[in-house]
């Protein structure tokens, strides 16, 4: 079986574990560490240049997205069998979504090394694709803009100072923002003048808060979507004006229909095709890009089959 493994050496659970993970593969599996994620086509290009029976990917979400953005560009998606995704880095959404819930790097990466030796469930799962005239098409499980930019930016500037990780420091931000929208404080409450078409459906306006997914869940198990509907993108608008913001929140993180669409200003669907009109700034799984272009399509993307790292019984 040939096996590789990409880990970010900088993710938060990896910083003093590689010297294990080596130990532990050895002989049994190639394990690539890029040093720097800007160079990760050729790492990408080095790992899957032949077919790969099982690749993992150990780091944080903007990890996996890269890497499988770097595995599409360049046609090799198509060589891998299989994908694991292993929680290597501070939040893990999307490891922990993938996996069925959440699991320590420990146990994942107990559950890789079976996968090696052949003791693995799959799951078929779907990425989000996004395509801009001027990049790319990139591949992720979470697109989002207006004040969620913000919020990750606080995150970074703010929280990580404070030693606060792991989930705890997305959740934190996410309250900063939400206490900064409630109180109308400008570079959280600002609303980005966007046009979003999903399938046929169309809505316009200043949005707060725009968010398209492929996972169940985000962050800390929270599910801002309620959106009927047979497409795989689940996507959530909430008007610069929303009704209430800051009582509606806890309605709003768990995906409360009823309480939802008795308020004004909060919009979810499920479509198959997002189309996205303004704005200069979008993030794609914590990563932040800004586009010259006004215009970003958005499509569910069909990848290999997942590994889910759940833990033994």
């Amino acid at each position: 079986m040939r096996v590789a493994l990409i880990s970010n050496p900088h993710s938060a659970r990896n910083r003093k574990r590689l010297a294990e993970l080596d130990e532990r593969l050895a002989g049994r599996a190639l394990h690539h560490v890029s040093h720097d994620l800007g160079r990760i086509d050729e790492t990408v290009r080095d790992v899957a240049a032949a077919d790969l029976d099982l690749l993992g990917i150990n780091g944080g979400d903007g990890t996996v997205h890269r890497v499988l953005t770097a595995l599409a560009s360049q046609g090799l998606l198509r060589r891998c069998a299989r994908i694991a995704v292993l929680p290597g880095g501070s939040t893990n959404m999307t490891a922990h979504d993938l996996n069925g819930g959440p699991l320590s790097l420990n146990h994942a990466f107990d559950a890789f090394l079976r996968a090696v030796d052949g003791h693995a469930d799959t799951v078929t799962r779907e990425a989000v694709a996004i395509r801009t005239d001027d990049r790319p098409t990139q591949l992720g499980f979470f697109f989002g803009m207006g004040a969620i930019i913000r919020g990750i930016e606080f995150c970074h500037q703010r929280i990580f100072a404070l030693g606060i990780r792991k989930e705890w420091a997305s959740g934190a931000a996410l309250l900063r923002a939400a206490w900064g929208i409630a109180r109308r404080e400008r570079v959280f409450a600002e609303g980005v003048d966007l046009e979003a078409k999903f399938d046929e459906r169309a809505i316009e306006g200043r949005a707060s808060i725009f968010l398209v997914s492929t996972l169940a869940r985000l962050f800390l198990g929270i599910k801002p979507f309620w959106g009927e509907g047979d497409g795989a993108l689940a996507s959530t608008w909430v008007a610069e004006d929303a009704e209430r913001f800051l009582r509606t929140l806890p309605a709003l993180l768990r995906g409360d229909q009823a309480r939802l669409e008795s308020r004004r200003g909060y919009t979810s669907t499920r479509a198959m095709h997002v189309a996205v009109r303004g704005g200069e700034q979008y993030t794609i799984d914590g990563e932040i890009y800004r586009t010259a272009s006004s215009a970003v399509e958005i499509e569910p993307y069909r990848l290999p089959p997942i590994v889910a790292l759940r833990v033994a019984a």
